[in-house]
């Protein structure tokens, strides 16, 4: 998990969130595909 979290504050994150920000309603589909949600779902 820790890994998952580096990766997406280093590069990924700021992707993701700079799509959660602008569109919110992307946020359902970003989650599905996110591995760091996915590895705290499991």
């Amino acid at each position: 998990v820790s890994e998952g979290v580096s990766d997406s504050r280093s590069g990924k994150g700021n992707g993701r969130s700079h799509i959660l920000g602008v569109n919110p309603p992307a946020t359902v589909p970003v989650m599905l595909c996110d591995p760091d949600i996915l590895q705290n779902l499991d």
